[in-house]
């Protein structure tokens, strides 16, 4: 987290949102609080797909959730969509 404060080379985070003991809602709202770059993406991946946790993920300012598995193809896929014309960062 401390390197997310201060370095605006950074583009993208991916995280699990259920890390034994973090809240993944509690992480999110962290993380994007104290980012810097504004051209920041968090992907946020789970084995969870329940509406409610994903919308209240997205709500909370994650920019994607991915439900696990995935293969590659679908998280490249993912993240060029994310940045769209800046997929090049």
């Amino acid at each position: 987290m401390e390197k997310l404060k201060s370095d605006v080379s950074i583009h993208l985070g991916i995280f699990d949102f259920n890390m034994p003991g973090l809240s993944g809602i509690n992480l999110i709202r962290e993380t994007k609080k104290i980012i810097k770059n504004p051209k920041f993406k968090l992907l946020v991946l789970s084995v969870e797909d329940k509406p409610e946790i994903i919308s209240n993920a997205l709500f909370n300012g994650a920019d994607a959730w991915m439900i696990k598995p995935f293969n590659n193809e679908q998280l490249i896929k993912q993240v060029t969509e994310l940045f769209g014309s800046d997929a090049s960062l």
